[in-house]
């Protein structure tokens, strides 16, 4: 019996139709399975060294039954999340590998930057509160603060009892030109008093310059406070100004630096160094990079640095190249040993991931971090009524330029 045409090709197209739904489902899985693992493999924490994989999922429990059956508050989440970056950076046994939270992060980029929009008043605490101390001739000043004022409000940001130094510094601080609204009171007669202040640029200097008065020859005493972006054109002023005034012997402070930028410690260094090499840098897979002395107009007084546990990071690296070169002899005592770089990540929330990255090494190839600096003639600091160190630097300094620098007759 023979076929009808006609059922013939619909039986076919049942064929075809299965065969296809069939072929569907399979690539749809396969295309399922496809996604799924590679959403897996670039949102999953990687773990490229050996060991056990992140485990969020129990900090999670974890948290949980803090959340059910503390007794107490708990934090808010943005509090909650800073705490568990540094809790989590704490077990790298690095105290320089950090979070910077927002408001210390801002403040810390308008300190290396050496200038900032604001009023110019130092904000300081006691038993009583937050306090205003204004600088001479600022906004702050002519505006009417005097030197006591508690602060109770910031434009609508009225001060709880918790708030801290820097909170009030980054609200009070803000573009140049705009305007900030304070609520004061004054200890001294008991009102509240409002001022509507606009800010300036106020710069941060970090060179301190004068001549040593009562010595022969004449002595130039420049103090570098740290190392930012405007430090190598302050230090330029500062050496054209103790060389106006006659000196012919420099001393170099750096005692309490606590460094700043690489690029402002090596265009210091750079000052005093006719070539070589300022520092060395060797990162965790044992590449190195080195750091020239750059061809600037060079310093030729004789120099002695003074140091102490304060100094550290970019300070360490000006005094160990001048160290090494045997540019300048070291008076103090051990410098702190901070000789890492660290890399700095901007975060969302205007906070900052400080990642140590390198070692540094003098030009000798001598360890900083964890070490130091051990100066040439080691002087504990005195009692206060006398800077025995400096002392003790201008007789190395006479010494070594075969110039004893002596009382002035």
């Amino acid at each position: 019996m023979e076929k009808c045409p006609v059922a013939e090709r619909r039986s076919w197209y049942r064929i075809w139709r299965w065969a296809l739904i069939a072929l569907g489902l399979v690539l749809f899985g396969l295309s399922a399975f496809l996604v799924g693992f590679g959403y897996t493999w670039f949102h999953a924490p990687r773990q490229e060294a050996a060991g056990d994989p992140l485990n969020l999922s129990l900090v999670w429990e974890a948290w949980g039954y803090v959340g059910r059956y503390f007794y107490g508050p708990t934090p808010p989440p943005t509090e909650l999340t800073y705490g568990a970056i540094e809790g989590a950076l704490e077990t790298l046994d690095d105290p320089y590998t950090r979070l910077v939270r927002p408001v210390p992060n801002e403040i810390e980029q308008d300190q290396l930057r050496g200038r900032f929009g604001g009023i110019g008043a130092y904000v300081y605490e006691d038993e009583s509160g937050l306090h205003l101390r204004p600088l001479p001739g600022s906004p702050a000043e002519q505006a009417g603060i005097r030197e006591g004022d508690q602060l109770i409000a910031v434009d609508d940001t009225s001060l709880p009892g918790g708030a801290t130094v820097d909170m009030v510094v980054s609200l009070i601080r803000g573009p140049i030109g705009t305007s900030v609204r304070l609520s004061i009171l004054r200890p001294s007669t008991g009102e509240e008093l409002q001022y509507s202040i606009e800010r300036e640029e106020i710069a941060q200097p970090t060179v301190e310059w004068q001549l040593l008065e009562g010595y022969e020859p004449r002595v130039g005493y420049i103090r570098l406070a740290l190392f930012s972006e405007r430090t190598t054109e302050e230090l330029q002023r500062a050496l054209a100004a103790v060389r106006r005034d006659g000196a012919r012997l420099l001393v170099l402070d750096l005692r309490g630096n606590p460094g700043g930028l690489l690029e402002s410690g090596v265009e210091v260094a750079s000052r005093f160094l006719r070539q070589g090499v300022v520092l060395y840098e060797v990162d965790s897979r044992g590449e190195e990079r080195s750091y020239a002395v750059r061809p600037r107009v060079r310093v030729i007084e004789p120099l002695v640095v003074l140091v102490d546990g304060g100094t550290a990071s970019a300070a360490e690296i000006v005094a160990g190249a001048l160290q090494d070169y045997g540019r300048a002899l070291l008076v103090g005592t051990q410098t702190r040993g901070k000789g890492s770089v660290q890399l700095a990540y901007a975060l969302s929330d205007g906070s900052s991931l400080h990642v140590t990255a390198a070692l540094w090494y003098t030009p000798k190839r001598q360890a900083i971090d964890h070490v130091g600096l051990a100066p040439d003639y080691v002087v504990e600091p005195g009692d206060g009524q006398r800077d025995v160190v400096l002392e003790k630097g201008l007789e190395v300094l006479g010494a070594e330029a075969s110039v004893p620098v002596e009382p002035a007759p």
